[in-house]
Formats: structure tokens, sequence, C-alpha cells
């Protein structure tokens, strides 16, 4: 309730899990209305400074972040953006979003704060795919099953994109990070590595 999203960014997929040239992506940089609240550890996090600045002067930091985000655009203006874009989709009546992320539980916490419910049920459907759960699905797959260890050893974007080679341009980087976690899921529904080694390890224990 006192945070803000600062960037957001939805990338349309196709069945194939990769972008879908026929829809534009949505990105955008928002101005924060609670600087005041600003966590300085996330905005590290996010690189909205630099490391050089004295980590003990908040005052320094907080005006460095102001500059950054300043020409970003407003939150209700943000929101207006948003649901144009959706609306320029031109889905089926009745058809939402069903959103592919990395911890969508902490990102639906956000939009729905900022959207609003009604907004946000208009737009996301209810079921979602996320990555961090389909890791530890895997993982407990794995040592149900067979005697190798579990082949992610977090679930992380971070983690899991190193995991399966997937290339990250920018951390914490919305439009970046969008890409990064479909082609993440895409691996995991194609690659079929971990069933590979499941069935090699089961071989060996029989």
């Amino acid at each position: 309730r006192k945070h803000d999203i600062i960037e957001i960014a939805l990338l349309p997929i196709g069945s194939n899990y990769k972008p879908d040239k026929n829809y534009k992506c949505f990105h955008a940089v928002l101005r924060p209305e609670n600087i005041g609240e600003i966590d300085l550890e996330a905005a590290r996090t996010l690189k909205l400074w630099d490391d050089n600045l004295d980590v003990e002067d908040i005052s320094v930091k907080k005006s460095q972040i102001q500059k950054i985000v300043e020409t970003g655009i407003d939150q209700a203006r943000a929101a207006d953006l948003l649901i144009d874009w959706f609306e320029k989709l031109k889905l089926p009546p009745k058809k939402r979003l069903i959103p592919l992320a990395c911890n969508w539980i902490f990102d639906y916490n956000f939009i729905k704060a900022w959207l609003g419910p009604a907004t946000m049920d208009l737009m996301f459907d209810p079921r979602y795919r996320d990555i961090m759960s389909v890791a530890s699905f895997i993982n407990d797959y794995a040592d149900a099953h067979v005697t190798m260890s579990a082949p992610f050893a977090k679930v992380s974007q971070q983690v899991l994109a190193a995991r399966l080679n997937v290339p990250r341009r920018l951390g914490h980087n919305a439009l970046d990070d969008v890409v990064v976690c479909a082609e993440i899921y895409r691996k995991m529904v194609y690659g079929g590595y971990y069933m590979e080694n499941f069935e090699e390890s089961a071989s060996h224990v029989s």
C-alpha cells in the first residue's frame, strides 16, 4: 500500500511461447507518488543510482531516484495507457490475458492496488503460469522419482535463466525480464532436458 510500481512491461506471446509479432508490447516507466516510502535496497537492486553514491546518505539516494524518475508517466495516466493498450488487442468478448510471470502473486498485488480490483479482473484471467512454481514442481518431481539432485538450485529468474542458458541483458529491467521469462518457460515446456535426465537416472536405478 505504501510502495509504487515504477516500471511495468507486458509482452503478448503466442502458443509457442515466443513474442507474438501481431501485438505490440506495453512498457512504461511510472513516476512514484510515495517518494518518502521508497525501499532503498530495492532501488539498489533495480540499479536506480550509481553504486558509488554514499550508502549512508539517504537524502542523496532519494534525490537521485527522484531525478531519474522525474520523466516517468503519472500513475493514473499510465493506467489509462495500459487500458488503451489492452483494448487495442481486440480480444474476443470476455477474453482476458492469462499471465505468465515470475512470482506472479507478488506482481498481482501491486498491479491490483494500482489499477483497482475491477480493472484488474477485466484485464487479467485468474489463471496464471509462473516459472517459479514450475521450477519448484520440477525439483519436487526429481526428488520423488529419481536419485538425481533437483535441477534448479534456486527458483529465481536469474538462476533459472543461467541454468537454461537464457541470456539476460539487464537484470531487473521490466522490458528485458518479460522476454527472459517467456523464454525460460518455453524452454521448460519444449526443452525436455530435465525429463531426459529423469529417464536416464531412472534407468540407472532400475
